[in-house]
């Protein structure tokens, strides 16, 4: 029976309950999309970093103007700041999915170890479950965005440095 169909506004009230949970689950796993795709765009400007870096050490003794000491910190600074970036990066892409009882019919991997229940629920389980599903994946959007939060001082500090590396010279 459909909502539509139906002429208990109890039922018609748990369809939409429904209906609501989904859409938020939809729009947290939007926000991971989201978040998954900033970082691997991150890790691309970190790329731009690491290949001046590693430009920088290849020509370290064409140029006299830049006193060895000075480069070589810069060096470290970029280096340091690169590793801490990335780590923090790496963290926002790992995926982080805790088994969780009971099953959940929405949420991996429960579904995937648990499998599907062979009796159907009430619309009030299945309501249920999905809110507790986009309550997971809010937490791992949550814990996605802290990641990258913590990765761009990092990443901006080796940025400047490598930009300041290539224009030393």
């Amino acid at each position: 029976m459909t909502p539509s169909e139906s002429r208990d506004p109890d039922v018609r009230g748990g369809w939409t309950d429904l209906a609501v949970a989904l859409v938020v689950t939809d729009a947290m796993q939007a926000s991971i999309r989201h978040v998954d795709a900033k970082s691997i765009a991150l890790l691309g400007i970190e790329g731009f970093a690491a290949g001046t870096l590693l430009d920088r050490i290849g020509s370290s003794g064409s140029s006299g103007a830049v006193p060895t000491g000075i480069r070589l910190v810069a060096v470290l600074v970029v280096i340091a700041t690169l590793a801490v970036s990335t780590f923090h990066l790496v963290g926002s892409l790992w995926p982080r999915l805790p088994v969780v009882d009971p099953a959940n019919r929405f949420s991996l991997p429960d579904l995937a170890v648990h499998g599907v229940p062979a009796i159907p629920a009430a619309i009030g389980d299945y309501t249920v479950e999905a809110w507790q599903h986009s309550a997971r994946l809010a937490k791992i959007a949550m814990r996605k965005h802290r990641h990258l939060r913590r990765s761009l001082p990092w990443l901006t500090a080796a940025t400047a440095t490598s930009v300041l590396l290539a224009l030393l010279g």
